[in-house]
C-alpha cells in the first residue's frame, strides 16, 4: 500500500487519505478495512509527531488515478500502432 494524497477539510476536521495498492487489479475493500482498524493508532501517532491540539478524523479511500492513466496510456497506444493489435 502507498499513500498517494491526503486532502484536509478547511475547518482541518477530517483528513481524507488516498492509496494505491502494488497490484491495480486487487480489490481495495480489504485494504480500506486494516486502514480503518489502524485508524486510532494512526491518529494518536499523528498527535504525537505533529504536537497539534486537535488530529482530523482520518478517511481512508482507494485511489485508482495509475490504473486510469495506464488505461488511458494504452488506449493511445493503441490508436497510435493499430496494427500491433492482434
Amino acid at each position: 500500500v502507498s499513500l498517494t494524497a491526503v486532502d484536509l477539510s478547511r475547518d482541518l476536521s477530517v483528513a481524507r487519505v488516498y492509496f494505491s495498492t502494488l497490484d491495480p487489479d486487487a480489490d481495495p475493500a480489504p485494504v480500506v478495512e486494516g486502514l480503518q482498524r489502524a485508524g486510532g493508532f494512526l491518529r494518536r501517532r499523528l498527535g504525537q509527531e505533529l504536537k497539534i491540539r486537535h488530529v482530523p478524523e482520518l478517511r481512508f479511500q482507494h485511489d485508482d488515478s495509475a490504473e486510469h492513466g495506464a488505461r488511458i496510456s494504452q488506449l493511445i497506444d493503441d490508436a497510435l500502432h493499430p496494427d500491433d493489435q492482434a
